[in-house]
């Protein structure tokens, strides 16, 4: 059970949780298939079109590393760090050669401008005090006019309608604890600003997911990726049954128009570089 609450132009999610362990979270999603998939990145791809070939890239909280992978095969130079300890070691175990290490994104251990480009996907929402210490330390460790790209979970046009309508208005319950926000994109943009960042595009995805959170008569678009983390933003036929040929034209529809995206896209990605 859950409990999502807009406040102070965010929408709040909260949990009945006491804590959050990252590697509970990751533990089943760990298997040989999830890096024998081909090196497509699904709603990621435009990282592709935005990232160096040329210099060291960081996935900041890489989870079970398959971005890290997966970029690795399409050229880039990519490592990842991740405080989950145990699901490093799960990593590595199936995969000793991936450079994944456990480390702490607020704290990295690397030099000042040492990365051509930093990715973070889905993780600075987490902090209930704000994203700044993330950016912060971004900012430190990424080379003068590098590339940086964060996903945070939208606050979209749809789910703004619904807040304006009183819908998220219920403070969250006793026993349940922050888990994350939703950004608008001006407000996510307006703090990378501060923090010393250049704007260079936002663009939402994975609407289906949107409108199936917000929509309760859409929740038959099953999906494959489900969004949130870097590992779960990528469809992987090793776990995911192939949706029906009708179900993928829909969705297929639906992620296409671009125009929608900032109605009912789930998540939101800000490419932009060191200023």
């Amino acid at each position: 059970m859950s409990t999502r609450f807009a406040s102070r132009g965010r929408l709040c999610y909260f949990r009945e949780h006491n804590t959050m362990d990252w590697d509970d979270h990751w533990a089943h999603r760990i298997h040989p298939g999830l890096y024998q998939a081909p090196a497509q990145l699904g709603f990621l791809s435009f990282l592709a079109d935005y990232l160096p070939k040329n210099g060291p890239i960081l996935e900041a909280g890489c989870g079970t590393g398959v971005v890290v992978n997966k970029l690795r095969l399409l050229g880039f130079d990519c490592s990842g760090v991740d405080n989950a300890a145990k699901t490093i070691a799960a990593v590595r175990n199936i995969m000793p050669d991936l450079p994944v290490t456990t480390g702490n994104v607020l704290a990295l251990d690397a030099p000042d401008g040492h990365y051509s480009a930093y990715v973070s996907l889905g993780v600075v929402e987490h902090r209930e005090q704000g994203p700044e210490p993330f950016l912060e330390e971004a900012h430190r460790v990424l080379a003068e006019d590098g590339i940086a790209i964060f996903t945070v979970p939208f606050f979209n046009g749809l789910r703004r309608l619904k807040a304006s309508c009183g819908l998220f208005s219920t403070p969250p319950g006793r026993h349940e604890t922050f888990y994350q926000y939703a950004f608008t994109a001006e407000e996510f943009g307006s703090i990378l600003k501060a923090k010393g960042f250049r704007i260079v595009e936002q663009r939402g995805y994975d609407p289906v997911k949107g409108l199936r959170d917000e929509i309760r008569m859409l929740r038959w678009l099953s999906t494959p990726a489900v969004t949130g983390g870097s590992t779960s933003q990528l469809a992987t036929p090793a776990t995911h049954p192939s949706p029906t040929g009708h179900l993928r034209s829909i969705k297929t529809w639906i992620e296409n128009q671009r125009w929608f995206h900032p109605i009912a896209a789930h998540m939101l990605a800000t490419i932009c570089k060191k200023a």
